[in-house]
């Protein structure tokens, strides 16, 4: 018998043949309008606040390529010398001194009854603190040698790093960093006018301002020492 008309055989068994095709219909999708009002004022604030990030990015981009490149290495025989400070040695006597000078000679300018900026650009003015301020800024604070010479300290050593930047640094913050420095110099009864200075000075409203915005209000001799020195750190602490 004779089929005719029928749909051709597949070879193998059924459940390898494909499938047949079923054509989908392509789904219409509604556009709806936009609301100028809120949309707009959506978009407007996303790409404020990306503005913002970007923009704090390159700063601190900018801040962190300038601090610490090290120099190119000298080749010295089959030894490679490599030179991280242009700076000052490490002389652990000499930078005690001028801590303990200085958390002396200020320590009745902080507990005096004028305001807290008026005590700190005094303080800042004051001969011995100019000269331990510049004077840690240019040592190799991390270096091995101070690692070595403070490595019974380190509560001291972490604050002379800190102390290194001081020109950088908030107000208060330097306050806090001098509150530290007077404990490891002189105990807990050397720094407690320390202590409450600085937690006077972060209730003003400039106090996380950078130390080196006070420049215009410090005296002449004071001023042109701080401005030397951070031109000369742009060079040899680069």
């Amino acid at each position: 018998m004779v089929c005719t008309g029928a749909a051709p055989l597949a070879s193998g068994p059924a459940f390898l043949q494909p499938a047949q095709l079923t054509r989908i219909a392509p789904s219409v999708r509604s556009v709806q309008p936009r609301t100028r009002g809120t949309q707009s004022s959506s978009t407007a604030s996303r790409a404020t606040a990306t503005a913002q990030t970007v923009g704090a990015a390159v700063a601190a981009a900018g801040a962190a390529s300038k601090r610490k490149r090290a120099k190119q290495p000298k080749q010295a025989g089959a030894n490679v010398e490599i030179n991280y400070y242009d700076l000052d040695a490490v002389n652990e006597e000499e930078i005690m001194a001028a801590v303990e000078e200085a958390i002396s000679k200020v320590s009745d300018i902080v507990q005096e009854s004028s305001s807290p900026t008026e005590r700190l650009l005094k303080l800042l003015s004051e001969p011995s603190m100019v000269a331990m301020l510049t004077k840690v800024s240019r040592l190799p604070v991390f270096s091995y040698e101070m690692g070595s010479a403070f490595k019974d300290n380190l509560d001291l050593l972490l604050a002379l790093k800190q102390i290194k930047y001081f020109w950088s640094v908030p107000q208060s913050q330097l306050a806090i960093l001098l509150e530290q420095l007077a404990r490891q110099t002189g105990g807990e009864e050397a720094m407690q006018p320390f202590k409450e200075f600085a937690q006077a000075l972060s209730q003003t409203e400039g106090h996380t301002d950078m130390v080196k915005h006070l420049r215009q209000q410090l005296p002449e001799e004071a001023r042109t020492a701080y401005v030397e020195n951070a031109l000369y750190l742009e060079t040899a602490d680069a």
